[in-house]
């Protein structure tokens, strides 16, 4: 049998993957080290000198790309001293850099140049006298913050711009008062600044990282009064970029406007944003589907709603709502057409230059006007840079690789700007493609089996092309979906089976919305609003609004599921692609009946040795704490809310999950679930509430959707409040995935196994001495729960218990001495107890609390009485997720880790 003839890589493009190695060694060594080894190894070596020049060059590119992407790692800037003091009301100006829209009407806006403003003397004594007393220094004004602060120093300027950029998010109130801005404006307003950052979890990417990649070292926070902006307005700029961006922001509007007013009652509109009455009448009169006309021409998804993009989503189709190469296949189509006309004009064109030569560069015109208008994201600009190296491939009409455009791009983008190798939309964007690619011979595979004669009746030469291309659609949204499948689970652990639904939408997107969108969006922008325009419109919102009205059924029924899975290890998801490019190669070898080259098995032996071995360290930390019989408590960094987590041999149990009153973020989904799945199933033998407040249980109904739990435990007093709010949420989600429930009392213990037991404490409301379940307040209500082994106290949590409850507590003659205390309120000065804490008398304490919280938590009242006890208190918004262990030695546990914290 024939060797097989499979293109392998080619050498340069080996190259450009060794400067990404290299570039990825910088934050992720195991990742870097692994593909250079199978630039190595996996390839036919030849002779010696060649094997030895080829390493040399190989060895050469990886240490450029180490060496580049190192000297480009961001420094945190020293800031001036007007900025130093956090949650200070400052009255700043500068420019608007960029903006960009939000789904839920919210707008996010990233300001250069931003310095001290002097109060305009065209103001009224009224607004003015507002103004100078927010703009008082608050008495206990420092810089020392004592939570994740910024990492710069500072030096004393009142007149020195503030370094980098800040991220400054407007609601869809403010853009209706103030306007809609746009890039090349001029800003002012009052505002409250923050180092930009996030939660510090094991195995998160970080908030802090992204925004410093993009030199956004501050995010602002408008001062309100009444819930409008104290003080906020918006001026013009000058210059080229101010032009142009009010030259777009001016087709956007006119666009949203007519959209607004084709009104069509025969279609509910499904549009949420929390405007005024009167904008509401307004938004009403247009759909989502026509909101999502304006976020694929413009990239503006401010127009939809939360539920919308949820249930794309859900549906595995969220990617079509980010622009990206499938939307750039709308420049094609026009250069296509043109190049349809121009040869009407001059037939021997096509004599001169190859067809696909002139469609290529007839397309990129339309192309870099797809970049302006789009806002040019990262996906959009690799997607024009493909076409832009394989125009200039054709017209070299030299021989390339099928990858060598992909590879052109990459390159391109990495010479632009190194630190977009670790930028999630460039990895999913390039995975796809690659993902797309390596299905290609699949697709010839399927094509040979249908094959279209020319003697054949139309309609089978109809119908067999048509077959074609939905078998190419759906393995082409498989390869995608499958190829990036690896960043998806180790990103967000969340992945959708729905990839089936882009056969039936990605067809009416590119051939039906997209295009006549964009026709509509040019006739426009020449000849102004029109009734042309208008009908194109409704036209291009039919399919989108269809799309949806699937969805939302799909969605009554339980059809889009959204599967959580176990986040693997870097390592591993680089061995995953490995073994999906060897199972592609070798499915091709056997479609064309082509030996298996000895490169192909190596490099699926190479895929699988990595794929395990990223789960090496969690299999042997496993193996160490069934050994120790370690019992580790988490303190998980939600910001201002609470989530503690309890490991011990052969379970978990979840203590409450975080969470707050904001539409935009969830706690449970975004930072508890990633963390739980860390090279783990999502399993869990129990989820505990303490009591019902939003910022400990709204986080737990991710949990309880989307993980597998054996029970749902709560006190009495939860279980009594069930039937509204938080609880009755929860208890909706228990009866459907069909959760047994347990009321936890005073007195009561949940076994834990090998001696370990949670103790319930309280609340005790049988006792005269409490106030009955109607009477206790939620606070009071809480779960005072006690870890214990043998006797033994490990920790004691109390959730949000007052003074009161726990000097009741205190004085109930139960023990409740524990080596670790979790500050009852998050440590606030209304749950000081010094009584309680002779009781409990701990050796750490620790408090969930979020960095610039305007409560202030812990308490300094709370500070000095640990500090006069010398009890460390190891805070969450100073170290991120705090983690204590403890150990069994000699039939007693030993803490071991007071301290620790990832």
């Amino acid at each position: 049998m024939a060797r097989s003839s499979l293109p392998s890589l080619l050498f340069r493009q080996m190259l450009i993957l060794a400067l990404i190695a290299g570039a990825c060694t910088v934050r992720s060594p195991a990742v870097g080290i692994g593909l250079l080894a199978m630039l190595v190894l996996v390839p036919e070596r030849g002779s010696r000198a060649s094997f030895f020049r080829r390493l040399l060059k190989l060895m050469a590119m990886f240490l450029l790309g180490f060496a580049l992407v190192h000297q480009c790692q961001p420094d945190v800037p020293d800031k001036p001293s007007w900025a130093a003091v956090p949650r200070q009301a400052l009255l700043v100006e500068g420019e608007v850099e960029s903006v960009t829209g939000l789904p839920g009407g919210r707008v996010r806006l990233l300001l250069g140049r931003v310095r001290q403003a002097e109060i305009p003397h065209d103001l009224d004594l009224e607004h003015a006298g507002k103004l100078g007393k927010a703009l008082r220094p608050p008495r206990s004004a420092s810089s020392e913050s004592g939570v994740k602060s910024y990492a710069g120093g500072m030096f004393f300027d009142n007149a020195a711009d503030l370094p980098g950029l800040v991220a400054l998010t407007l609601d869809a109130r403010q853009t209706a008062r103030h306007g809609r801005p746009f890039a090349g404006q001029n800003i002012q307003a009052v505002v409250r600044l923050f180092p930009s950052g996030g939660s510090r979890n094991a195995m998160e990417n970080g908030a802090g990282a992204y925004w410093a990649a993009r030199e956004v070292w501050h995010h602002a926070r408008l001062v309100r009064q009444k819930g409008e902006a104290l003080h906020l307005r918006f001026s013009k700029g000058d210059g080229l970029i101010y032009s142009l961006c009010e030259k777009r922001e001016g087709w956007r509007s006119n666009m949203q406007s007519l959209l607004s007013e084709a009104k069509d009652d025969s279609r509910p509109s499904t549009f949420v944003s929390p405007v005024s009455r009167e904008q509401s009448k307004e938004a009403a009169s247009w759909t989502q589907g026509k909101a999502m006309l304006v976020a694929l021409l413009f990239g503006d998804r401010s127009g939809l709603s939360l539920h919308t993009v949820d249930l794309f989503t859900r549906a595995g189709l969220v990617h079509s709502l980010a622009l990206s190469g499938q939307h750039l296949a709308l420049a094609a189509m026009f250069g296509l057409l043109s190049v349809a006309l121009l040869s009407l004009a001059r037939p021997e064109l096509f004599q001169l230059r190859p067809k696909r030569m002139l469609i290529a560069w007839a397309g990129l015109p339309f192309a870099f006007i797809y970049l302006f208008l789009g806002g040019a994201p990262f996906s959009l600009v690799r997607a024009a840079f493909m076409m832009l190296a394989g125009a200039v491939f054709l017209s070299l009409r030299r021989p390339s690789a099928p990858l060598d455009a992909l590879f052109a791009a990459v390159l391109l983008l990495f010479v632009v700007w190194p630190l977009a190798v670790f930028d999630l939309s460039v990895q999913l964007s390039v995975c796809a493609v690659t993902g797309i690619m390596l299905s290609l011979p699949l697709i010839s595979f399927v094509n040979s089996r249908i094959p279209v004669r020319f003697d054949e009746p139309w309609y089978h030469r109809w119908l067999k092309k048509t077959l074609r291309w939905l078998a190419a659609l759906l393995i082409v949204s498989v390869a995608a979906q499958t190829a990036v499948l690896p960043l998806l689970t180790s990103v967000f652990g969340a992945v959708s089976p729905c990839f089936w639904l882009n056969v039936f939408w990605l067809p009416l997107l590119t051939f039906i919305t997209l295009p006549l969108s964009a026709l509509g969006l040019a006739l426009l922008m020449m000849f102004g609003s029109q009734a042309v325009s208008a009908l194109l419109f409704e036209a291009a919102a039919w399919p989108a609004d269809l799309i949806l009205f699937v969805l939302e059924c799909l969605d009554a029924e339980g059809w889009l599921p959204f599967i959580q899975c176990f986040r693997p290890a870097p390592l591993s998801s680089l061995g995953y692609g490995a073994v999906l490019a060897a199972l592609a190669l070798l499915a091709q070898c056997r479609l064309c009946r082509h030996a298996v080259s000895a490169s192909v098995k190596r490099l699926l032996c190479f895929g699988v040795f990595f794929l395990l071995a990223g789960q090496v360290p969690q299999w042997m930390d496993d193996v160490q704490a069934h050994v120790e019989k370690r019992v580790t408590l988490s303190l998980i960094d939600v910001g201002a809310g609470q989530a503690a987590l309890i490991e011990y041999p052969g379970g978990r149990v979840l203590i409450d999950g975080g969470g707050n009153n904001s539409p935009f973020f969830d706690s449970g989904k975004s930072i508890v679930a990633p963390l739980l799945t860390e090279r783990r199933l999502p399993r869990l033998d129990a989820v505990i509430v303490s009591h019902c407040d939003v910022d400990h249980a709204r986080g737990l109904r991710w949990i309880l959707d989307h993980f597998s739990v054996k029970a749902l435990c709560w006190s009495p007093v939860s279980a009594h409040r069930a039937d509204s709010g938080e609880g009755k949420a929860l208890r909706g989600l228990a009866c459907r995935h069909k959760i047994p429930e347990r009321i936890l009392r005073q007195g009561e213990t949940l076994e834990l196994g090998n001696g370990l037991r949670v103790e319930v404490l309280a609340p005790n409301v049988a006792s005269d001495a409490v106030p009955s379940e109607k009477e206790l307040s939620s606070n009071d209500g809480s779960l005072a729960l006690r870890l214990s082994y043998e006797g033994q106290g490990l920790a004691l949590l109390c959730g949000d218990m007052l003074s009161s409850a726990l000097g009741r507590l205190a004085g109930s003659g139960q023990d409740l001495r524990a080596e670790v205390l979790v500050l009852p309120h998050h440590g606030a000065a209304s749950s000081f107890q010094k009584k309680f804490y002779d009781m409990v008398s701990p050796r750490a304490a620790l408090a969930s609390t979020a960095p610039f919280s305007h409560f202030g938590f812990p308490s300094r009242k709370v500070r000095a009485e640990m500090d006069e006890r010398g009890i460390p208190l190891l805070s969450t918004s100073e170290l991120g997720t705090v983690r204590v262990r403890w150990r069994l030695e000699d039939g007693r546990y030993r803490l071991k880790h007071p301290l620790g914290h990832p």
